[in-house]
């Protein structure tokens, strides 16, 4: 932030200026399972991601695009 302020580079500096103004914000982890039910642990939304990209990511056939 100081750097900014002292090459005059204003924008970058306002921009660092209202990051620290606004503090923490904590993200929620949650994710909904197969059923809906909500996922909370980390672990467990880790694998329901990859639940989900197998279930886009696999062809048609069977196999999946790695396969080929």
């Amino acid at each position: 932030m100081e750097i900014s302020y002292n090459n005059n580079e204003a924008k970058i500096f306002y921009q660092e200026v209202s990051s620290v103004r606004k503090g923490f914000n904590p993200q929620t982890l949650l994710i909904g399972n197969k059923t809906g039910h909500i996922v909370r642990y980390k672990e467990k939304i880790v694998h329901r991601w990859c639940e989900y990209y197998y279930m886009h990511f696999e062809l048609q056939d069977g196999t999946d695009s790695d396969s080929g």
